[in-house]
């Protein structure tokens, strides 16, 4: 079972991110326990330096063979794809009741509709499902709700939102899928508030620990320019983790994830 603290986060860590379109990274001040103030650092542009990925994938894992990264008629409704690691070992999270996120460009719909399998060695089982709004272009998220079964330590579990074309014929879909795999959250989490007060803080203590979910679940809708430089990160990690498995499928999902993320 996999139990893991999150890391302590050096006083300079760097995270990629796009500024004007140019590749640059972001320096964040985060503070540690021993530190009196837990407010981080103003950022500046002497705080832009070179790094490594801001998403450590969780070590030990077996790949999942390559996530869907979409599938439907072609030319129904808009681009469409998760927002989660594709082609190499599926995001994790340590909520009982995680955020799912994926990405809706313009276009037409009918309605979306999202659905979580549990999978087990016998094959999957629907445990949940609900309509969604289709509403404006842009990131998107379904929160599993309290009144569903709180998901398992230990257990993977596949997500799939489903965009419907045409209200008259249910086989004009388009669709995204990607796994979830449910863990043991880190024994540190009470200090959470403490050393990490800001939703991109916390962010980027979840994404080194290898919790992608609960990394991303911070900033996919942020307005902030540190958060908007982690959401950035983590997609372009993502990318070029997918880019390695080297295959058409996977370069393709990780150009679209890397436009995403370079778009201002």
């Amino acid at each position: 079972m996999f139990v893991s603290p999150l890391p302590p986060i050096p006083i300079f860590p760097t995270l990629r991110c796009v500024a004007g379109g140019v590749g640059c990274l972001l320096a964040i001040a985060a503070p540690t326990v021993a530190q009196s103030s837990p407010s981080p650092q103003p950022l500046t542009v002497e705080a832009l330096r070179v790094s490594s990925r801001a998403y450590t994938p969780p070590a030990g894992s077996q790949s999942s063979g390559g996530a869907s990264t979409g599938g439907g008629v072609r030319g129904c409704g808009s681009d469409m794809f998760a927002l989660a690691p594709a082609f190499q070992p599926p995001g994790q999270t340590f909520s009982e009741y995680p955020t799912f996120m994926w990405y809706l460009g313009d276009g037409f719909a009918d309605r979306l509709e999202f659905t979580l399998f549990h999978q087990s060695p016998a094959g999957e089982t629907e445990i949940f499902s609900q309509a969604i709004a289709v509403g404006e272009a842009g990131y998107q998220a379904l929160t599993l709700p309290t009144t569903a079964e709180p998901l398992q330590v230990g257990e993977t579990y596949r997500w799939q939102t489903t965009l419907y074309c045409d209200a008259e014929n249910d086989q004009a879909i388009q669709w995204v899928a990607a796994a979830i795999t449910i863990v043991e959250p880190p024994r540190s989490l009470a200090l959470l508030e403490t050393v990490a007060p800001t939703p991109w803080q916390k962010g980027i203590r979840f994404a080194r620990a290898g919790y992608w979910y609960d990394a991303l679940s911070q900033v996919y809708a942020t307005d902030t320019v540190e958060g908007q430089a982690l959401r950035q990160a983590l997609l372009l990690d993502i990318a070029d983790l997918a880019a390695t498995a080297d295959t058409s499928a996977a370069n393709r999902w990780s150009d679209r994830l890397r436009n995403l993320a370079e778009t201002p």
